[in-house]
């Protein structure tokens, strides 16, 4: 059903197009939270905090979208492996701790 719903999509939307505006919209948000256009209150800083996040998601959803477009159209490949899932997840894991302490001594 996933499959179906993103070809009616493709049909419907210019994905590639839609990126760019879409990366301005983040860049003047950026603006507006570092105070380039005035002063902007803590309230104001939490909803454009929000609406940045939602283009955030919404950009990979489009991502996403272009990704499965150049696979069914073989401008990718995909390459498969077995792979040791604890051996992944404990790396990530070691990763995501070393991260977080630098996060907090800063």
């Amino acid at each position: 059903m996933r499959l179906i719903s993103i070809h009616w999509l493709r049909n419907i939307f210019p994905f590639n197009d839609l990126r760019s505006p879409l990366m301005n919209l983040i860049g003047t948000l950026t603006l507006f939270e570092e105070g380039t256009y005035g002063d902007v209150t803590v309230g104001g800083k939490t909803r454009l905090t929000a609406a940045q996040k939602n283009l955030d998601r919404l950009i990979e959803m489009i991502n996403q979208v272009l990704l499965v477009e150049k696979l069914e159209a073989g401008m990718l490949a995909l390459n498969t492996q077995n792979s040791n899932l604890t051996e992944i997840i404990a790396e990530e894991s070691i990763r995501c701790r070393r991260l977080l302490s630098i996060r907090i001594s800063n």
